[in-house]
């Protein structure tokens, strides 16, 4: 199988606008001005509600869906010229579930959400929910139904509880809300009502769920007649005082205290314009209060992806989600996707670190963001626009060489930009750009990095029918330019590689000043009815970069796969929905090289109790692995099967739980056995205390040790790819305590004690490109293991004329423990009050043997590093 692809995205986006199938009218309903707002207290006062006509009817989305709700909704909307205003009757013959959380925290108890698209384009809205204890969650819709709860709006609600039921009253400032200014408004609405005892969830406008859609589902928001976007701006300035133990820091280290204080401050401004226009700006910002990132072991040579948890860039990044497939059901084959915009390179860890050896460091963890700003702004003719700007600062590393103190410049003063633009056409289809470019001053302690980098797409999808088949792809293009030291480090990078010795598509040139590449991905999948399918081609050439602003693994690929489904979400006696897919795939490099070729399916089934099960199941032929060898040849993939099964709990109940256990095997010996787990307990409606714990034991016939120049390999390009049979065993557990005192007073406790192990048997060289191996020891060849260096003595040819090498042992143990503790207290609407405590334990050291469990008790006595920190801060209404 191999992929032929061609995207036009113009012929895709021409057959969706030429297709003129017809929808329904949406569902009405009609708010009323009043002169004489609600007091916002919980208590439905008749004569001032009587003003709205009253409207109600919902119907089940689940369990029963289509049915009338058990349990009668009145509804009523007044609006004035500064906000809007909701009250709800929900009435309950059973009991009202309520639970104390700390805001956007969705919790199992009843809710009451309003659901609005002032904007009318059926693709983005708001949601703004209250449950019967008064916390609020609200978020931002996208692409039709996707949501983001980074969004916090400023607005009011109360509730009360009663025997007959609950009440919920609303205020939504219009300065909150994001719409075009014209005299007559149409909005979009959705009611949500949660009724938890029945576990049930009744909607305004409920549609079939095996069709999809979210925000294109609303029914109409009339007589919101003479309302006029308003104007707002709010400064939020912070203070932040910190104390740091540092039990790491050697009493001889010139360079570092074992107790350091610091005190920092910055600030940061939205502004809300009169049109759909928002300013969000940060000044210094500090973002000690965000959970640390956890341990890991990643032993390839491929960087490891962490989530984006920084609220400054965590606010509207779906509007930069660039290529985010837009189908409910979406098949990777574990394809990692490149992301042409990742907000974590802002402020990442200097890039000079890893250059440094010294006798004494003290080396920067992060680079200092001197200042960002967000300006986003929606057209009336339906286009979004966002733009990023971020400056980081310059940082240097302090050393000691010799007893000489030097401070290296680590990372240069750069500049970082993202701009990216949607339009919708019509309500079946949207386009888009993103451009992203960094630029950092010169500087010849940073030659190695590049000077400039530019990467630019475009991406579209389209619904076509009756939202039967819908159709998405993007094209995508890079330049980086930089020294020419800069560009071959570039070249070699595992995203490239250009110099394998056997790969004739790729071409190393160490006098190139630039790099340049392209890619392109097309994907057709029918989203409606029982039968589906997906069919999927992507090419991403050998010079395409976004790692600068954005994250790729690798270029030189393409892929292709087609996946028939057959979902069912009818209930029936034992099931609520059932889920079986079979799938093909292949990969290969843009010399055809075969990297990947098998066949997967899947099956999963929710019963009627909201259990869950899967099980996934795959078969991979013969292929091979072109970026193992670390720049040398490819290396043969033996043929496998892998399966994961998956079982979990109800998870809305006071006691949760959830296992897998993942097992694969290769016909060279390679053996995978992977079990995670995690319990969930909730011994009161306001406290979560969950564990998760993994245990992997896996072992692969094939891992990279060393490369060693040797011109008389000229088999393999001149160098030897010397590998190992790897065993890898990694423990680890990870408990996690949200309580949340009050709705204003929370706190979050986490842990990740870990350790793992590497050890390597059988050393051996690749004898050819996809070959066989020689293993040292045999046929001649000797190998010794040394102590100074710790370390192999290596002869290949034992007494012939090779000349014998050194590599060094890679065995290894590390043990490690994270943790962070966070008490957030509201002090009032506007000033809250962060209490953070951090600590650090690792520590890495040789080792022969495999850990265990028991290992587990070592890692409380590998020193820590504690950190303590106050932030405050305030947030300021400024003039209109």
């Amino acid at each position: 199988m191999r992929p032929t692809l061609a995207v036009s995205l113009p012929l895709v986006l021409a057959a969706v606008l030429l297709d003129a199938t017809a929808v329904a009218a949406p569902r009405e309903v009609r708010a009323a001005r009043t002169d004489r707002a609600p007091a916002i207290d919980g208590r439905i006062e008749p004569d001032v509600w009587s003003q709205a006509p009253e409207f109600g009817g919902l119907s089940q989305q689940r369990p029963d869906n289509g049915e009338a709700a058990s349990e009668s909704t009145q509804v009523w909307m007044l609006f004035d010229d500064d906000a809007l205003y909701v009250a709800a009757r929900l009435h309950a013959r059973g009991p009202v579930t309520r639970v104390v959380a700390r805001r956007d925290t969705y919790v199992e108890c009843d809710w009451f959400g309003l659901l609005l698209d002032p904007l009318h384009d059926r693709r983005s809205g708001c949601e703004f929910f209250v449950n019967p204890d008064g916390v609020q969650y609200d978020a931002v819709i996208s692409n039709d139904s996707q949501e983001d709860t980074s969004w916090d709006a400023v607005w009011q609600s109360a509730v009360s509880v009663d025997s007959g039921g609950w009440s919920a009253e609303l205020r939504l400032p219009l300065s909150q809300l994001r719409f075009v200014d014209r005299e007559r408004q149409v909005w979009g609405i959705n009611l949500i009502r949660w009724i938890r005892h029945r576990q049930e969830q009744a909607r305004l406008v409920s549609h079939p769920r095996n069709l999809p859609g979210y925000a294109s589902r609303f029914g109409d928001l009339a007589g919101l007649d003479g309302i006029h976007p308003r104007a707002k701006a709010e400064l939020t300035p912070y203070l932040t005082s910190g104390v740091a133990s540092l039990a790491t820091v050697h009493t001889a280290d010139p360079l570092n205290d074992r107790t350091t204080r610091t005190m920092a401050g910055g600030a940061d401004l939205r502004w809300t314009g009169r049109s759909s226009l928002t300013l969000n700006a940060t000044f210094r910002p500090d973002f000690g209060q965000v959970e640390v990132d956890p341990a890991v072991l990643n032993l390839s040579q491929f960087e490891q992806f962490f989530p984006e948890k920084r609220p400054f860039f965590l606010e509207g990044a779906k509007l930069y989600a660039f290529g985010d497939l837009a189908t409910t059901y979406a098949s990777t084959f574990r394809l990692a996707h490149p992301l042409l915009f990742y907000s974590r390179r802002i402020g990442r860890v200097p890039q000079g670190n890893t250059r440094l050896v010294a006798d004494w460091s003290d080396l920067p963890d992060e680079t200092t963001i001197e200042g960002a700003a967000k300006l986003v702004f929606r057209t009336a003719g339906g286009a979004s626009v966002g733009l990023l700007n971020a400056v980081t600062g310059t940082e240097h590393a302090g050393l000691v060489i010799g007893g000489e103190r030097q401070d290296p410049l680590v990372e240069p003063l750069t500049n970082y930009i993202a701009g990216r633009w949607t339009r919708d056409v019509g309500e079946r289809a949207r386009l888009g750009a993103l451009v992203t470019a960094v630029s950092r001053k010169a500087e010849e302690a940073t030659a190695f990095l590049p000077d400039r980098a530019v990467a630019a797409g475009a991406d579209a999808y389209g619904w076509l029918g009756d939202r039967d088949v819908i159709v998405d792809g993007y094209l995508v293009g890079s330049n980086v330019r930089g020294t020419t030291g800069a560009i071959a480090l570039l070249q070699r990078s595992p995203a490239h590689q250009f110099q394998r010795p056997d790969a004739d598509h790729l071409d190393f040139d160490p006098s190139r000043t630039e790099l340049s590449g392209a890619g392109s991905r097309l994907t057709v999948s029918r989203e409606k009815g029982t039968w589906r399918w997906q069919a999927h081609g992507e090419s991403h050439s050998a010079g395409l970069d976004m790692n600068d602003l954005g994250f790729m693994s690798r270029g030189d690929l393409r892929a292709a796969h087609v996946v028939g489904t057959w979902f069912d979400v009818a209930t029936r006696r034992h099931t609520r929905s059932n889920r079986i897919s079979v799938g093909r795939y292949g990969t290969w490099t843009q010399g055809s090289e075969l990297l990947g070729d098998g066949i997967a399916g899947d099956l999963a089934t929710t019963f009627t109790n909201y259990w869950t099960t899967s099980l996934q199941a795959s078969r991979s032929f013969a292929s091979l692995d072109d970026r193992e060898a670390r720049g040398g040849p490819a290396i043969r993939r033996p043929p496998g099967w892998s399966a994961q099964a998956r079982l979990a709990s109800e998870p809305r109940r006071p006691l949760a739980g959830d296992l897998t256990h993942q097992a694969a095997a290769d016909d060279a010996g390679g053996l995978v056995r992977d079990t995670r787990a995690t319990l969930i307990v909730r011994p009161r409606p306001n406290l979560i205390v969950s564990i998760a714990g993994r245990f992997a034991d896996n072992r692969y016939a094939a891992r990279w040790m060393a490369t060693v120049p040797d011109t008389a390999a000229t088999a393999t390009g001149g160098a030897r790819s010397v590998f190992g049979e790897l065993h890898e065993r990694r423990i680890e557990i990870a408990p996690r305590v949200d309580w949340t005192v009050r709705r204003n007073l929370t706190f979050q406790l986490y842990l990740q004690p870990f350790i793992a192990s590497a050890t390597y048997t059988g050393i051996k060289e690749l004898l050819a490109p996809g070959g066989d191996y020689r293993r040292y020891g045999e046929d001649g060849s000797t190998i010794v293991r040394t102590s100074a260096p710790r370390g192999y003595r290596v002869d290949p040819d034992g007494a012939g004329p090779v000349a014998p090498f050194t590599i060094r042992d890679p065995d290894f143990v590390l043990r490690s423990l994270r943790g962070s503790a966070v008490a957030r207290w509201e002090l009032s609407g506007a000033t809250t009050l962060f209490l953070v405590w951090n600590q650090n334990r690792s520590q890495t050291e040789p080792a022969t043997l495999a850990v265990t469990a028991d290992d587990l008790s070592s890692i409380q006595d590998v020193p820590a590093d504690n950190h303590l920190m106050l932030k405050v801060s305030h947030r300021f209404d400024l003039p209109r």
